[in-house]
């Protein structure tokens, strides 16, 4: 029969006991080191977004000729999405710690009868991911998600062995 000695894993096991009382400040700060890159990767394509000036919708009178659909947002638009760019409160509950990296509520400064505030800002980047009648799909949140991924993970795992080390 084989026989396996694992050495240096009380050194291991002490250290991981030791994070027990720590566990939700040591997650909640490598969590934070994830949605810190994801945020910032969100603004980064939001900003890299198209931009075209405002003009008459589809089915709008336009002398006689019928608009195309936006091809993705007008800069006014663009500017007020990436003033609302937020990382969420951290929530502390039996699953663990999460948060949430969105558009806050907000309106754009273009106001209509049926918006007239503006039009809601989470739903001007919804119809940017997913179109609609008056604007073009252009997803970049899915993208953004997909891309920030991998670098939101390491360095949420070298901010977890930060603190690991940390522990004498």
């Amino acid at each position: 029969m084989a026989k396996m000695n694992f050495n240096g894993c009380e050194e291991l096991i002490d250290k991981l006991s030791r994070i027990g009382d720590e566990a939700p400040k040591i997650t909640a700060a490598a969590l934070y080191e994830g949605a810190k890159i994801t945020a910032d990767m969100l603004r980064e394509s939001t900003s890299s977004l198209p931009e075209e000036l405002f003009h008459p919708l589809p089915g709008a009178h336009n002398n006689g000729e019928d608009a195309n659909p936006l091809n993705v947002l007008t800069p006014d638009d663009k500017a007020d999405l990436l003033s609302t760019i937020y990382v969420k409160k951290f929530d502390h509950d039996t699953n663990g710690v999460s948060t949430v990296i969105s558009f806050a509520s907000g309106y754009s400064r273009h106001k209509s009868k049926k918006y007239p505030n503006g039009i809601p800002l989470p739903m001007i980047a919804r119809s940017i991911e997913s179109g609609s009648s008056s604007r073009r799909k252009h997803p970049f949140v899915r993208t953004t998600a997909s891309k920030a991924k991998k670098p939101a993970t390491a360095a949420m795992q070298a901010k977890l062995d930060e603190y690991i080390n940390e522990i004498k």
